[in-house]
């Protein structure tokens, strides 16, 4: 019974070191965090579930714009979708972002009607393309990476579409992606 009482003792006092660890790891992520979430904030504008949409990337402040956006929610999940607004159809199945010779190009994905849509309303059509489950084939990782840079979007489809991105899109992408390296493992 010695060793049993001894093995439990250990055993507790273990737990209790891991739990400390545990807690300041808590800690200095919640440090990492904070920073990065300033310029989120929770909104149900995207789906029904609660989403974390950089302040500058809102419907309201981009509804008329071609762009790419960053769409995260609470557990860390991640991606991108790009968005066209244009005078006419181009029919855009995927995206290539450059600077230079760097480049990064999405997986081709056809619209759906669900999650990849267009609308038009009189003379403006809408394209939404969502690259989910990875599809952005390293894209979202790229602009992370190169958020510094001059970086050009090709919208891609039965025509061509050309952008520059904003310095306020790369930086949402940029922290949207890492936010959602933290959110995954706190919740670990």
């Amino acid at each position: 019974t010695r060793s049993k009482d001894l093995l439990r003792t250990i055993t507790k006092a273990e737990q209790e070191n891991n739990l400390a660890f545990l807690d300041s790891m808590l800690t200095a992520k919640q440090q990492e965090l904070d920073p990065l979430m300033i310029n989120f904030e929770e909104s149900l504008e995207v789906g029904e579930v609660p989403t974390l949409i950089h302040k500058r990337q809102k419907i309201e402040n981009s509804f008329s714009r071609s762009y790419i956006m960053a769409n995260l929610n609470k557990n860390g999940d991640f991606y991108l979708s790009s968005r066209y607004v244009g005078k006419q159809r181009i029919h855009h199945t995927g995206i290539k972002v450059y600077d230079k010779s760097l480049s990064a190009e999405t997986e081709t994905i056809e619209e759906d009607s669900l999650l990849n849509r267009s609308f038009s309303d009189e003379d403006w059509h809408w394209e939404i393309i969502n690259y989910k489950s990875n599809r952005d084939n390293g894209v979202a990782d790229f602009i992370a990476q190169h958020a510094e840079e001059s970086l050009k979007v090709e919208f891609k489809g039965t025509q061509r579409h050309f952008i520059v991105m904003e310095q306020y899109d790369k930086e949402a992408i940029r922290d949207a992606y890492e936010i959602s390296f933290i959110l995954r493992e706190t919740a670990k």
